[in-house]
């Protein structure tokens, strides 16, 4: 799976994919860090020095192979856990299981990013590809099923949506149909 690496990608898709993880730097968090999903270009350990992890890729590359449903550390190994763009590429029966392990294996905080169903398929003309138009896309989530998906009793969120406003990407407070994809972070009692 290539869709945030591939160099025929146009730059304004790879910016949107890039974007939670200036976000996440741009918070000076302290401590260690896990990126689940984090691709060959594995922002995450040139930003924040994340530890990466990915099921795609060869094993030459600077993160790990690993399955997202089973992370090989022990029960809080990391201070924070960042997963952006990844819940959709999971079978839906098992999605809820890799947000059990990300929470797992967090000491403080997780991250989790996911494409809006529902959210514009365009940025400045150029397609995002969704839905039929990625088959890499296994279950695609809109509000509902993304609130459903991470939400439980006793659980303190705080919710996120990006948009594409002024010739940047911006993080706005709360979920909206009209963010390309939904945040959220999860702070562990």
């Amino acid at each position: 799976m290539k869709e945030r690496v591939d160099k025929d990608t146009p730059q304004i898709i790879q910016d949107l994919f890039a974007y939670p993880y200036y976000w996440v730097k741009e918070m000076n968090l302290e401590g260690t860090f896990l990126d689940v999903g984090c691709g060959e270009r594995n922002l995450g350990k040139e930003l924040f020095n994340a530890e990466g992890v990915d099921i795609a890729g060869n094993l030459k590359t600077i993160y790990k192979k690993m399955d997202a449903r089973n992370l090989l550390w022990s029960d809080k190994s990391f201070d924070y856990v960042t997963c952006f763009e990844l819940i959709e590429h999971i079978p839906e029966e098992d999605q809820r299981q890799v947000i059990d392990e990300l929470l797992r294996v967090a000491r403080k905080k997780v991250f989790i990013g996911s494409v809006n169903k529902n959210g514009p398929n365009f940025i400045e003309g150029v397609e995002i590809y969704k839905g039929e138009r990625n088959p890499f896309h296994l279950r695609e989530l809109g509000i509902t099923e993304f609130i459903d998906l991470i939400g439980k009793p006793g659980r303190i969120i705080q919710m996120f949506h990006s948009v594409y406003e002024d010739g940047k990407f911006q993080m706005k407070t709360g979920f909206s149909d009209g963010g390309f994809c939904f945040y959220v972070i999860i702070t562990k009692k």
